[in-house]
């Protein structure tokens, strides 16, 4: 976007992008809570989804998602296949900043 190239040419580095959810304590990326006003509320994401894939790429652990998603950075958009009361959805989420 146009703010993060203004960023890139001050000499300020690029910033992870997020999707502003947390995960439960189980493996598979089973989402816990959802972070109001971050991209993954905006698209629509709820508690109790689960990530099934992420670009098309299937993530069976939160390992993975969590790869997957710290190599992208803030403003782009990342496509999720959720499982939601067991049937499968596709949501477009534009990812956050990530503070540090």
């Amino acid at each position: 976007d146009r703010q993060s190239m203004a960023g890139l040419l001050r000499g300020e580095k690029p910033a992870r992008g997020m999707l502003g959810i947390y995960f439960g304590r189980e493996a598979r990326p089973r989402i816990d809570r959802v972070v109001e006003g971050g991209g993954a509320s905006n698209a629509g994401v709820l508690p109790g989804d689960v990530i099934l894939g992420v670009d098309g790429r299937r993530t069976p652990s939160i390992f993975e998602v969590l790869e997957h998603i710290g190599q992208r950075l803030a403003g782009e958009q990342v496509r999720l296949c959720l499982e939601r009361g067991g049937k499968q959805i596709e949501l477009t989420v534009t990812l956050g900043r990530r503070s540090i």
